[in-house]
């Protein structure tokens, strides 16, 4: 064959092997938000354009590629825009964030900006009329699999701002954001299983309000808790169970627009099952707390308590920032078998026998601090007695009993008598104490082999006012290394 019609096939050959080869994966470059149509979306979200109006930044420059978002009536504190990038490859988001210069002369309120990978924040920003146009360039987990952009405000007198993405695009290039294998999830996704259903558990924002923190930024993702104008308790559990998570991280914060004034005071708990992982008081002058805690082996259920003593004004609003389960290459610690004598059940009590708190008041101790958990024993307060509680720990595996004694002070101003507690495996006593005004005793008792019942009694004298209330905080059973 000619040499020069060799060539020519040769030629013809590469070119269709050119033209007809697969098409890679993944393309160079970046690929634009507004190529991905967004799965789910509030009622105010644009592209391009706001009402035929093209979209204007901070500086009043027009813009030919961008979202924006804002929220309405419908949703009144928070706009979203969800989508999905599942095996999809970026490893980097990009875009330039402002506020819509046509909306920042006048009372539009407050404004932030959340980004997420799943439940993963990747940015948060306040965003004010001052912050003019700021440049985000974040890394992406590996394994994203929904990417959303969420905007919270509390309006103001003419509105809400609109938020302004100017070319918001995804890239190959760069690295991954560092993780474990698997994503941190939100309590948020897995859901609580109990909870105050009628008031005070709020998933993302108040039901009037956005959520914030203490110096009044916005949240853009979190639970809150308050139990409303009578004070008393809230609670949320979350069931992990064999779902492998070893870590619980959040922010801890009372909202700001429940501080000023005497919205009076709050405590909060987080069990591991009946183990106490965490306890605080907050007050109006507690900065936020960044809590992270360790998940032991075996753990069923994460319980969240808010304990809140009421002000002239109401109750105070707990707010939990982006908290999330986490596993990480760590091994779960492993605690003490331990339940709450409330979980165990007395079989046996007297009238004034009280499980998590008063009839309408919380549990205090002597030095004012609020108990999240325990029993509480008292006798008639017109002429004392005695007041007990019985628990059958046969077959438990219970070797010790915990707990932080102390009298209430709210029965301290004034002469209501004399207390004298008395703490019994079987019959042998294990601890006697007249409890002291100052008194607030941390116990570790240990039972004889054997243990069948542990008796908690209080022998009280009146005083001229009545008689005394006996906390017994976090009471717990556990069994303790020999």
């Amino acid at each position: 064959m000619n040499k020069k019609i060799l060539g020519f096939f040769i030629a013809v050959f590469a070119l269709l092997v050119i033209v007809f080869r697969p098409t890679p994966s993944y393309a160079a470059g970046d690929i634009s938000l507004l190529d991905i149509k967004p799965y789910q979306t509030s009622s105010l979200f644009y592209v391009n354009k706001i009402n035929g109006e093209p979209l204007t930044d901070r500086e009043g420059n027009l813009i030919d590629t961008g979202v924006a978002l804002t929220t309405g009536s419908w949703e009144r504190n928070t706009a979203f825009a969800t989508y999905n990038i599942k095996e999809m490859g970026y490893k980097t988001f990009k875009a330039r964030v402002s506020l819509d210069a046509n909306r920042i002369v006048g009372d539009y309120g407050k404004t932030a900006i959340g980004i997420y990978a799943d439940d993963v924040l990747l940015y948060e920003k306040q965003l004010t009329k001052n912050s003019g146009i700021l440049p985000v360039n974040v890394k992406l987990p590996m394994n994203t699999s929904n990417f959303r952009i969420v905007i919270k405000q509390n309006k103001g007198g003419k509105g809400g701002h609109n938020v302004v993405l100017d070319n918001p695009s995804f890239s190959f290039e760069g690295k991954y954001k560092n993780t474990d294998k698997e994503l941190p999830v939100s309590p948020n996704t897995i859901g609580a299983i109990s909870n105050n259903i009628y008031y005070g558990y709020y998933v993302n924002q108040w039901s009037d309000n956005a959520f914030q923190d203490i110096k009044g930024n916005l949240v853009t993702d979190g639970f809150g808790m308050h139990s409303g104008l009578y004070g008393g308790s809230v609670s949320a559990s979350y069931n992990i169970d064999q779902m492998g998570f070893n870590r619980f991280e959040t922010k801890l914060s009372l909202d700001a627009a429940w501080i000023i004034g005497d919205y009076g005071r709050s405590a909060v708990g987080i069990y591991a099952d009946d183990y106490l992982l965490y306890e605080k008081e907050l007050t109006a002058k507690t900065p936020v707390q960044t809590v992270r805690l360790n998940i032991p082996k075996g753990t069923k259920n994460i319980r969240i308590v808010g304990k809140q003593i009421k002000g002239a004004r109401g109750t105070q609003r707990i707010v939990f920032i982006h908290p999330l389960f986490i596993k990480t290459k760590d091994r779960l610690v492993t605690v003490p078998k331990t339940v709450s004598a409330k979980t165990v059940g007395a079989t046996e009590y007297s009238t004034y026998y009280y499980s998590s708190e008063w009839q309408n008041t919380l549990f205090r101790y002597s030095n004012n601090k609020i108990a999240i958990d325990g029993v509480g024993l008292s006798t008639y307060s017109n002429s004392g007695g005695t007041g007990y509680a019985v628990y059958d720990i046969a077959g438990m595996g219970f070797n010790a009993f915990k707990t932080k004694l102390s009298l209430d002070s709210q029965w301290l101003a004034g002469n209501y008598g004399k207390s004298t507690v008395y703490i019994y495996g079987d019959k042998k006593l294990l601890y006697k104490r007249t409890l002291t005004k100052k008194d607030v005793k941390s116990l570790t008792l240990r039972f004889p082999s054997k243990t069948k019942k542990v008796t908690l009694k209080v022998i009280q004298k009146k005083g001229a006012k009545g008689t005394q209330g006996v906390v017994f905080g976090n009471a717990v059973f556990t069994k303790l290394a020999k």
